[in-house]
């Protein structure tokens, strides 16, 4: 996952596998507040995740899941 901290409009993801299904993506700020959310279309293992340009500079959490994955990043804007 990159650029950490963020830097642009989007963050990065790549995988080992192909993704076979849409992704969806959750930012979270530290209280648990959901700020932001998106469904993505990957393309093969390459996952583009759009970042709304209005959230404010901070530490957020990206959840991720597609399928049967579940998983959570760190994020810094």
């Amino acid at each position: 996952l990159y650029p950490i901290p963020l830097t642009g409009p989007f963050l990065y993801l790549t995988a080992a596998v192909a993704f076979n299904d849409a992704v969806v993506c959750d930012l979270f700020n530290l209280t648990g507040q959901r700020v932001a959310g998106v469904t993505v279309q990957p393309a093969g293992t390459m996952l583009e995740i759009p970042v709304p340009s209005t959230l404010p500079s901070g530490t957020y959490v990206l959840r991720i899941r597609c399928g049967n994955i579940d998983f959570s990043k760190l994020i810094i804007k």
